[in-house]
């Protein structure tokens, strides 16, 4: 391939922002820069206190990196939450000064739902990864307050009634999310699950003039959202789950195109196991790294772990509790196991994961949402550990059942423990797993070589 200019747009950037999209979005800068790629970034930085959009000019590794602040502080005023015209005006402004040949958006949340346009109106190829469901979804995850997945937005109606702001579910959710974190509890409420499902009608019924303006709202914000991505010339998928969801969401399927992640090799001594074989005379370790959130699954985990006691299995935890009520509902939950048996380890950077990893038996990916990639996922099988993770998502499209890793029903804290329970009483289950686990992962260049294929077809 020729050597052209990338620009980069992203929601966050190594080093203030390290979850998997940024990651992702850094890996892939790195080697196209090693491939004689000029790059440049602009990145969404999330500074409390600082005005909103200034811009920060930086570099990292060696690639520029434009971070503009947006702390979303508006969030309440009409469209302002993907609508931002000084953003647009500095996109319009880097777009003449750098000069791009070709424009990859590697996440548009912070930015401007009207970059897209901006990009085709001068002619200049776009392509754009699909890392979640932010553009159908104003929660990210496809996943509604009460925890049940959601089929998609249907031109706003579902998000009306499940999911808007002043919609009387997502209040009553809310009402029973703080209650349930103020006492610390692990289960929920008598008519919790029933009352966020009953509400919607009782929506429509009683004040259909707001079930009306919040449909119309946020059909809105889905058709110009996932217009933007119908204007895009390539769309980039991480795994086939996510390109059928996206399907089912009206994107036309031609335009997708599907390329796993790429992950680094794991040194084999850094990869090696600290600890010795599990053969069901000392706890069993298990792990969970990642952002510690609600749709994480986290409290799934810790119910599962709750009925076995510490001399049979602890849990080490590993990530960023987000965001802080959560934080403080996570220490209170721990607070009800013996001492010791669950452990919050802090936030960890990328290079550390090898030692993380070494340090346990098995790794749980206890995920709620249909995940359209999962790193950790391919880092774990790269340091050769088995993994027990929630059928759903591309999780339920790399591991295979019994093969090279367990699977559970994703919230299903009962069918978890089943799981766990299962390697308890079959300590030769972990090596047999670990026999068949897959061999290698796509490694970073030949995730790399990949995108540069889709850019050479669109500049040609």
């Amino acid at each position: 391939m020729i050597l052209v200019k990338i620009l980069i747009v992203v929601h966050g950037y190594p080093p203030t922002a390290v979850a998997g999209t940024e990651i992702c979005a850094q890996r892939l800068c790195v080697a196209l820069k090693a491939k004689g790629h000029e790059i440049f970034v602009i990145a969404r930085e999330e500074l409390p206190g600082y005005p909103e959009y200034k811009l920060i000019k930086g570099e990292h590794e060696g690639i520029p990196v434009l971070r503009i602040v947006n702390n979303f502080t508006r969030l309440q005023e009409r469209y302002l939450y993907d609508y931002h015209p000084r953003i647009e005006e500095i996109f319009k402004d880097i777009l003449l000064g750098f000069a791009p040949d070709l424009v990859h958006i590697q996440h548009l949340a912070g930015a401007s739902w009207r970059i897209p346009a901006l990009v085709k109106e001068r002619g200049i190829p776009l392509a754009v990864s699909l890392h979640d469901y932010w553009y159908a979804c104003e929660r990210v995850q496809l996943l509604r307050p009460d925890g049940r997945i959601c089929q998609g937005p249907q031109g706003g109606r579902s998000c009306a009634r499940y999911c808007a702001h002043r919609s009387l579910s997502l209040s009553a959710s809310a009402v029973f999310e703080r209650a349930r974190f103020a006492a610390g509890m692990f289960g929920t409420f008598p008519g919790e699950r029933l009352l966020p499902r009953a509400l919607p009608s009782l929506q429509q019924l009683v004040l259909p003039g707001r079930n009306r303006k919040l449909k119309q709202t946020y059909g809105a914000r889905c058709d110009r959202l996932l217009g933007g991505l119908g204007i895009a010339d390539v769309l980039i998928s991480p795994s086939e789950k996510a390109r059928e969801i996206y399907i089912s969401l009206g994107v036309p399927g031609d335009k997708i195109v599907v390329i796993p992640h790429g992950a680094p090799p794991f040194p084999e001594v850094a990869g090696a196991s600290k600890l010795n074989p599990y053969d069901g005379t000392r706890p069993l370790v298990i792990g969970y790294a990642g952002t510690i959130m609600p749709h994480k699954g986290v409290v799934t985990l810790l119910r599962a772990l709750r009925k076995f006691p510490p001399e049979r299995a602890t849990l080490r935890m590993y990530g960023r509790p987000f965001p802080a009520r959560f934080a403080r509902y996570m220490e209170k939950l721990i607070r009800r196991f013996p001492e010791g048996q669950v452990e919050m380890q802090g936030t960890y950077r990328p290079g550390e994961l090898p030692g993380i990893l070494a340090g346990v038996d098995l790794l749980v990916i206890p995920s709620l949402w249909h995940e359209t990639f999962n790193l950790v996922l391919w880092e774990a099988w790269a340091a050769r550990l088995p993994v027990i993770a929630s059928h759903v998502g591309a999780l339920s499209d790399f591991i295979r059942e019994g093969v090279d890793g367990l699977t559970f029903s994703p919230g299903d804290w009962r069918d978890l423990h089943e799981r766990i329970a299962r390697i308890l009483d079959n300590p030769e289950l972990l090596q047999e797993l670990r026999a068949q686990l897959p061999r290698s992962c796509m490694s970073i260049e030949e995730n790399a070589a990949r995108y540069e294929e889709v850019y050479s077809r669109l500049l040609s």
